[in-house]
Formats: C-alpha cells, sequence, structure tokens
C-alpha cells in the first residue's frame, strides 16, 4: 500500500481529497468526511499502524481504550457507509476526477489509483448525472442512486456460498424440502438499517434506541416482519449486497435514513427500499420532539407500517402504540438483563436477576422487571441450577402472574407463565400460554424460541422446529442467542440425527461454547449413525464438564426425551462410549 501512494503525489492526493469533501453528498456527512480525511491523511503519512479498528475508533469516533470490535461495530459500519459515499460521488460528481480513492474491504487502508484502472466494487452508470441523496415516493433509483443503496460483501464468495449451503440445509423441514423463507411477496419483511447521525454519544444512543424501539413496535403487527436489533446491527457491518440480503435472509425491504437533532427538535429522513430492484418505494420526514420520544418513535412506526401497506386493524393499531414503559432507562436495563442471561450459566442468570430486580427499581409499573425475574428461576430449574427447583418455580410462576397483572399486553409476561407451567408438568397450559404470546407480539424471536422449548419439554419436537426457524429467520446473526442449539435438540429428540449434528456444528461455528447437555446429545446422534469416532471424541470434553460442574445430565435428558425407549438407548450408547455414571463422577476430585 505504500507504493501505491507513492504513484501519487502528496499534493494530488490531497487535491483530490479536498475536491471530494467539498461534494454535496460529503456535505451533509461531517462524520464520514472526518473518517475519510483520517484515514488519507494517515495512508500519506505512512502511519498504518493507526489505520486499525481500535484506532479509528478512539481518534474519529471517540471511543476509549475498552473499546471491543466484537460487540461494537461502529468502525465496521461506518467504512461500510464511507464506501457507498465513494461509490455515489465517482459515478455523479466525481466521474471524470484523475484520481480514484478508495477503501478496499477487508481492511481501512485508502487505495489509490487512476481512473482508467479502478478496483472498483460497483460499476456507476457514467451518463448517470447527480441525484438527491433521499428519492421522493415512487421515485425509481438511476444505476447511479442504486449503488449507494447496495451493500457489498463481507465474505470471500466461497466461504458465504459455504455456510449458505450448511444453513439452508439446516432450515429444511423434516421432509428436506422446504423452504428456508416465506416465498418473496408473502409479507413484507425489513431490515432496519442503523441510522446515521452526527456521532455525538448522545445522538448515537437517541438513534439506537428509537431504531431498536420502532423494532419492538413492528414486532407486534400480523403482516409485516422485521429482523431483530441485535442481527441488523451485525448484518449492517457485514456490507452485504441487497440482491444477498433477499436470496441469504429473505429481507424484502431495507430502511435506512438520517437523523437530526437541534435543542429539542429531531428530524429523521427516512427512506424505504426493495430489495429486488432498488427502488425506493417510499422517503418521508419524520419530525417530533426530543422531549417525547415516546410519541417520536410512535409515529416513525406507524408511517412505515403505513408505507407497507400494512392493515392495521382496531387491536393491532392499539398494540402499535401501546407503552410498556415510560423510563428509558428502565427500557434499557432490561433489554441488557435479556441477553447478559445467555447462554445461561450460574453466574449470568444471578447477574441478570439482579438487574431485573434494578428494573423493578427504576420503575414498578413495568412489566418487564417481573417477566425478567421469571425467567431466571424458570431458568434455573432447566439449566440444573437450581438447588430448590420446586420453590424456584413457585416463584417463576408468581413473578410472571404479577407480570401478566402489571401488563397483560407484553408478550413477555404470557411467555414465562408458560415457561413456568411448562417446567411444572402442566405442557398443555404452558403450550397455551406461549401461543399467546406469539399471538401478542408475532415478530419478537425470543417468543418463538420459547415456544419451541415449550414444545420439546411437552415431547413434541417436530412441532418445535417450526418455531425456532422463525426465530432464525427473525434473528439470524445474534451470536449469543442458543436458536441453533435448540434446532439440534429438536431434531434430536425427533430421531433425526443428521440434522442435530448439523445444527449443532454449526452452533459452534458461531462461537457458542457447547454445554454438556449438547456434548451428550451430540455424542448419541453419531453413535445412531455408526460414527463411533466422531462420537468418542467428544466423551473427554463431555466427562470434564460433567465433574467440574456436577451437571447432571441423565436428569435433564429425562425431561428433552418423552420417547422413554429412546432416552434409554440414549444412555446406554452414552455410557458405551465411555460417559462417567453418576457414581464415577461424584467420586473424582473436582
Amino acid at each position: 500500500m505504500a507504493l501505491a501512494v507513492k504513484e501519487h503525489s502528496g499534493s494530488e492526493i490531497e487535491e483530490q481529497l479536498q475536491q471530494i469533501l467539498a461534494a454535496e453528498c460529503f456535505q451533509s456527512t461531517p462524520k464520514l468526511s472526518e473518517l475519510l480525511s483520517y484515514l488519507v491523511d494517515r495512508a500519506v503519512a505512512g502511519q498504518f499502524e493507526d489505520l486499525k479498528a481500535s484506532s479509528i475508533a478512539q481518534a474519529v469516533f471517540g471511543r476509549d481504550e475498552s473499546f471491543d470490535t466484537q460487540t461494537d461495530t461502529i468502525v465496521r459500519v461506518e467504512a461500510g457507509r464511507l464506501r457507498r459515499r465513494l461509490a455515489q460521488y465517482y459515478g455523479g460528481d466525481g466521474r471524470h476526477d484523475p484520481l480514484l480513492i478508495e477503501i478496499p474491504k477487508g481492511g481501512y487502508t485508502p487505495r489509490f489509483s487512476a481512473p482508467r484502472t479502478p478496483a472498483r466494487e460497483l460499476e456507476p452508470n457514467p451518463q448517470a448525472a447527480k441525484q438527491p441523496e433521499l428519492a421522493s415516493p415512487g421515485h425509481h433509483l438511476t444505476l447511479a442512486e442504486t449503488s449507494e443503496r447496495k451493500w457489498h460483501a463481507g465474505f470471500a464468495l466461497g466461504l458465504l456460498l459455504a455456510l449458505g449451503l450448511l444453513l439452508a440445509l439446516l432450515l429444511q423441514g423434516p421432509g428436506g424440502g422446504e423452504e428456508a423463507f416465506p416465498a418473496v411477496g408473502s409479507r413484507p419483511f425489513i431490515m432496519m438499517m442503523p441510522i446515521a447521525h452526527n456521532d455525538s454519544a448522545f445522538e448515537n444512543k437517541v438513534a439506537d434506541q428509537a431504531i431498536e424501539a420502532v423494532i419492538a413496535k413492528l414486532a407486534k403487527l400480523n403482516d409485516v416482519s422485521v429482523m431483530s436489533y441485535s442481527s441488523t446491527t451485525q448484518l449492517a457491518a457485514d456490507e452485504l449486497t441487497l440482491t444477498d440480503l433477499r436470496r441469504q435472509h429473505g429481507l424484502t425491504h431495507v430502511l435506512e435514513g438520517q437523523m437530526v437533532i437541534e435543542q429539542n427538535d429531531i428530524r429523521a429522513q427516512i427512506h424505504i427500499v426493495q430489495t429486488d430492484s432498488g427502488e425506493a418505494i417510499w422517503s418521508e420526514s419524520v419530525e417530533g420532539k426530543l422531549s417525547d420520544l415516546f410519541d417520536f418513535e410512535n409515529t416513525l412506526a406507524s408511517r412505515i407500517a403505513t408505507a407497507l401497506s400494512v392493515t392495521l386493524d382496531p387491536d393491532q393499531n392499539e398494540r402499535l402504540y401501546l407503552r410498556h414503559s415510560s423510563n428509558a432507562e428502565a427500557l434499557d436495563l432490561f433489554r441488557y438483563a435479556i441477553r447478559a442471561i445467555y447462554p445461561p450459566s450460574r453466574a449470568r442468570i444471578a447477574a441478570s436477576r439482579e438487574l431485573f430486580q434494578r428494573v423493578i427499581q427504576l420503575e414498578p409499573d413495568f412489566a418487564g422487571g417481573y417477566a425478567g425475574l421469571s425467567l431466571t428461576y424458570s431458568y434455573s430449574v432447566l439449566f440444573e441450577i437450581s438447588p430448590s427447583p420446586a420453590q424456584d418455580l413457585e416463584k417463576a410462576t408468581a413473578y410472571a402472574e404479577k407480570a401478566v397483572a402489571v401488563d397483560p399486553g407484553f408478550g413477555m409476561s404470557v411467555a414465562m407463565l408458560g415457561i413456568a407451567q411448562t417446567l411444572r408438568g402442566d405442557t398443555e397450559q404452558g403450550l397455551s400460554y406461549t401461543l399467546q404470546a406469539i399471538g401478542l407480539e408475532p415478530g419478537e424471536p425470543l417468543s418463538h424460541q420459547w415456544l419451541a422449548l415449550s414444545l420439546i419439554r411437552s415431547g413434541r419436537p417436530l412441532e418445535g422446529i417450526a418455531p425456532i426457524k422463525e426465530a432464525l429467520r427473525l434473528d439470524p446473526r445474534d451470536p449469543q442467542m442458543p436458536y441453533l442449539c435448540i434446532l439440534g435438540m429438536l431434531h434430536f429428540a425427533a430421531g433425526e440425527n443428521k440434522l442435530a449434528i448439523a445444527a449443532f456444528e454449526q452452533d459452534q461455528i458461531r462461537g457458542i461454547r457447547r454445554a454438556p447437555p449438547i456434548y451428550a446429545m451430540q455424542a448419541a446422534a453419531y453413535a445412531e449413525l455408526g460414527d463411533e469416532k466422531a462420537a468418542r471424541s467428544l466423551i473427554p470434553a463431555l466427562n470434564a464438564d460433567l465433574i467440574a460442574k456436577e451437571f447432571p445430565v441423565e436428569h435433564w435428558l429425562g425431561g428433552m426425551l418423552a420417547d422413554e425407549p429412546r432416552l434409554q438407548q440414549t444412555f446406554t450408547d452414552l455410557y458405551q462410549l465411555g460417559m462417567l455414571r453418576p457414581a464415577q463422577r461424584h467420586s473424582l476430585p473436582r
């Protein structure tokens, strides 16, 4: 890269940089201008050690030394926006410029080249005139405009194809032939991109809160699906094209926009783009007051639903505008506590319990705190952590009932009552409650996960595959959520060993460490398929976990496998493979 810089003088590069920054498409995005200036200046100076995510995050985005690229995707997301903005510039104002500045994917070091041999990822239309940044309703984008909307592939093509093939296998039903996603056009499936802003810490928080709140509101509607906030942030950083988003995730629409906050005024310029054509079907400026952010979020959600031609009956309209909490701090803490419990462990459950108690202190009239406490007690029992399962299930039920009493329209309140009832053995009542929760929030992936768990505990694993696939569709990229793990358990309980193994292995690719019961199920699945070598390879890690964690795997498997002959066969296979029996485990030092 140093050689590439040397091919052009510093004055040539600086002149080109200033020409880009003066363009209208960069004048409206000061943070992208600052990012481009930083990258170019460091490259020209030969300070390539400063062109890494941590340095960029601190110098341009005000992050501190604790910046973690795994949890904070600001640099990847903004670099993607910068690449799209440069493509827009060179497709319009800069199409005759003598020097091309681009930021190749996979890094942040600028490339400088002559326009006759650019290594472009998107070819702009050389005849395209400069277009307004946001299209008007019904306006068809030119190729130059469309190039700004497209997202570049974040991974090598071979890896994408391999993972896509494996995901397609995982998402096949028992018959092996059903489609991974609903047929295009059956109902809109929208992804809400992070909203662009000036990136002050305050505006960043407001923009993220608004997007997350609108996603939660749209999740209550029957005639539209919306991708979860956690997966949206991951996919935004991957810079996939609209075609890839449509093909790999079934998305029909993408929402993009900008937000500006001036004192108490908040304004968002939003547009919705179709993934099949790149056409902007809707564009509008939504205004509100920072002092009434909830009203702004309601308006934004309603406008989006209207733009997607979603018909709201009186019940859905009421749900859309229902405010479960008026305390922003309590809502933020609740959302954090929900994620903090995964993957469930003794320490994580205890920490989440403290957070939910804090939520109740902040707002006693918010059902989320009580529903969250119910979750912690149910999970203590489900994951064999509770020293007093009967007492903890009583607490789980009591807190769930309190949550329902406080807010019967809050889906998690009803879902937690269903989980508690299922664990107490009343599986039919439990299933009834979890289905009610999905009726309240059809687009909430956790509700579908809890239904799948209720079904496997009820001895109906085949029926649980559809809801866990729906959870995966709505939230395909969250690295913490155990959807693939649950999919594997369902397949194993249904006797579909190959699909179970594929799900468990894909779960591990995501970086989620196997728990003892997953080692056990996967080893038993290999044994039933006759692959003794693969089965035995899992036993040492399984035994080590059983000894260290004192995990009662036999009891846990008994709760997941209602088919008694299959349960006994699983025990036989595991003991023959070398899994330690309870007496052996208890006699060994920990």
